[in-house]
């Protein structure tokens, strides 16, 4: 499901697939497409992978934190 945290953070359909709890009717579509493009599906695993690697770190975490006590 989407959510504010991935909103900016992530481009949809570039670094990860979501989908919208109010618009469920999709997600059988858009899992359809991953499961016969197999290019697509290996590029954003591999975008995602690399950028959750790059961004989602303990560093980045405590950086964000310090960020948000300092507000």
């Amino acid at each position: 499901d989407d959510t504010e945290y991935l909103k900016g953070r992530y481009v949809p359909d570039e670094d990860m697939v979501v989908f919208h709890l109010d618009e469920l009717e999709e997600l059988p579509g858009k899992l359809k497409m991953l499961l016969e493009d197999k290019e697509k599906r290996e590029r954003i695993a591999e975008k995602g992978w690399r950028k959750a690697c790059e961004n989602e770190t303990w560093d980045s975490r405590a950086r964000e934190f310090l960020r948000l006590c300092e507000e």
